[in-house]
């Protein structure tokens, strides 16, 4: 019986920690350059945006859905957690005491995780380099329900100087060939970052949203 009960939940936690881990692919997670693509056309290396610095970031429409979610599924951990037994009891196996605080650890790291990416690319979109790059093409990865896009852009740090990078991005956004504003951390070019892939958004000293 406590055999069968651990391996039940066990495949519960299972279930619950890759749905958790697949929102990390789904939401986008930059993979950092890959080899250049051929293309004829150049790139400006040109700052662009470069005062007031820091520049006024807003969240956008992504981040609140992501919150949105993890809010869902630590209430459906809490509930899940508080419709068990309160009291300690013998009959009650520690599998199925222990599966639901293993399920809350899981989405504290994956909430973790996106909120240190998100910060990194809040300060890029603030206090970064800016060009403007471009699509250069869009990727299908996986399939089903846990497929996304992947979006190759390139940009030019200095002149013949092009940069080639592919990031998970989100549904329908930035089509081939499209420009895109790109903030790059000069000192760590690895690190960048473009509306493609995040749910934070620029905005000019009116208020108003900025678009490539």
């Amino acid at each position: 019986m406590m055999i069968d009960a651990i391996s039940q939940n066990s495949q519960k936690l299972l279930g619950a920690g890759a749905i958790l881990v697949s929102m990390l692919t789904i939401f986008h997670q930059s993979q950092g350059p890959i080899e250049p693509r051929a293309d004829t056309t150049a790139l400006d290396p040109k700052l662009l945006l470069q005062s007031p610095i820091p520049r006024a970031v807003k969240m956008g429409w992504p981040i609140k859905m992501e919150i949105a979610v993890y809010a869902i599924f630590a209430a459906g951990i809490l509930a899940w957690w508080t419709s068990g037994p309160t009291k300690l009891d013998k009959s009650v196996d520690f599998a199925e005491r222990l599966v639901p605080v293993l399920a809350f650890f899981i989405l504290i790291m994956v909430v973790s995780a996106r909120a240190i990416q998100e910060m990194r690319n809040r300060w890029l979109l603030q206090c970064g380099n800016c060009v403007q790059g471009r699509v250069v093409d869009r990727i299908r990865v996986g399939g089903g329900k846990l497929s996304r896009t992947m979006i190759v852009y390139k940009f030019a740090v200095g002149p013949g100087k092009p940069m080639t990078v592919k990031v998970a991005g989100y549904s329908g956004s930035c089509s081939v060939n499209s420009p895109v504003l790109v903030f790059y951390d000069p000192d760590r070019l690895e690190r960048n970052v473009t509306f493609c892939s995040t749910g934070w958004r620029v905005c000019d000293e009116d208020g108003r949203l900025i678009e490539p």
